[in-house]
């Protein structure tokens, strides 16, 4: 399974019921580089509005994803630590910004190599850097 996550230089994907991951070219550069094989990109519920103009596959919770290894999942939400043994990709969009401190990511990336990492020029932030990393 391949997880994408937007985050803050420190981590925080989400701060004080915001998420940090509002940008329009970060969303066109998840559609552009991740939904090549056909399926839609699933999403939780808090994410879908992110994605209005694009197909989507809803799923409740992180628990439905584990059906569905072989698939992508934009996901805004902490506990992603429960997907470990599940991911095989992580890809970081991480902003140029820190956020208060909020819900973080915790997916331990200790087992994944860096692939690649790519500079993005945002609408809403000067530089956001796109991390892949695989294991």
């Amino acid at each position: 399974m391949t997880l994408i996550v937007c985050v803050d230089s420190n981590g925080t994907i989400l701060f004080n019921k915001r998420r940090v991951s509002r940008d329009a070219a970060v969303i066109s550069d998840i559609i552009s580089n991740h939904s090549a094989d056909g399926s839609p990109l699933m999403v939780l519920p808090y994410s879908k509005s992110l994605f209005n103009e694009y197909p989507v596959e809803v799923i409740d919770s992180l628990d439905e994803i584990k059906e569905y290894t072989d698939r992508v999942l934009f996901a805004e939400s902490s506990g992603l630590s429960r997907l470990n043994g599940f991911v095989t990709t992580v890809v970081l969009y991480v902003w140029d910004k820190v956020y208060p401190k909020g819900e973080s990511f915790d997916l331990d990336l200790s087992d994944y190599s860096l692939i690649s990492e790519t500079v993005i020029t945002g609408k809403s932030h000067k530089e956001i850097v796109r991390r892949v990393y695989a294991i």
